[in-house]
């Protein structure tokens, strides 16, 4: 369903930018969904060990409880031993609602999606980056009433987007899509009442 028992192609993406595993020095997780999370750990001797062996695993202490005690229906998307290995190593760093994690960059907790999902919200420079998770997965889900079948609280991911949707409209935030294939980046004005998004950099195909 995830596909995490292929062939992982998170090293070659680094390496694609002169970086190796153990150059990472943090790893931030809104959320521990398999597809968010399931690369965090490899299969090194038959077991799951860190993928970054020098990285601090940012995840929210309500997210983790949830995820490592999976009920009848969260069952099918979090996998606790991909995540305990995590823990073992020492290398988690658990936060709570809402925090600055380095300057420029703020953890903010939604909920919605999941009950310890959170988003960041970056700025350098004068430039902002919101990246809502799957909050905002792509650009069909902007629309306030468009919420994921996985959303455990739905009304609760639309009263975060109404909220989030002003304020990345009125600051000209460039909003990030972590399941867009097509626009990855972009930024999004609203037009006779409709909201439009406009790719933030181009992609080559």
């Amino acid at each position: 369903m995830y596909g995490t028992k292929g062939v992982s192609s998170l090293e070659s993406g680094l390496a694609g930018l002169d970086l190796t595993p153990d150059d990472i020095d943090y790893v931030i997780l809104t959320h521990l969904h398999t597809d968010h999370a399931g690369g965090a750990v490899k299969r090194e001797g038959g077991q799951y060990v860190p993928r970054f062996k020098n990285a601090r695993y940012i995840i929210s202490k309500e997210e983790w409880s949830v995820a490592t005690n999976p009920n009848e229906r969260t069952a099918a998307v979090y996998i606790p031993e991909r995540l305990h290995p995590l823990k073992a190593a020492g290398q988690v760093e658990f936060i709570e609602r809402e925090t600055e994690l380095f300057p420029g960059i703020r953890a903010v907790h939604t909920g919605g999606h999941t009950e310890g999902h959170f988003a960041l919200e970056m700025e350098s420079d004068g430039e902002k980056v919101f990246y809502y998770a799957d909050i905002f997965p792509m650009t069909p889900y902007l629309r306030v009433p468009y919420v994921c079948a996985t959303d455990l609280f739905p009304k609760e991911t639309m009263e975060v987007k109404r909220q989030a949707l002003q304020r990345i409209v009125d600051r000209k935030v460039v909003l990030a899509f972590d399941h867009d294939t097509k626009i990855p980046l972009g930024t999004v004005r609203k037009v006779e009442k409709k909201l439009v998004v406009e790719p933030a950099v181009s992609i080559k195909t």
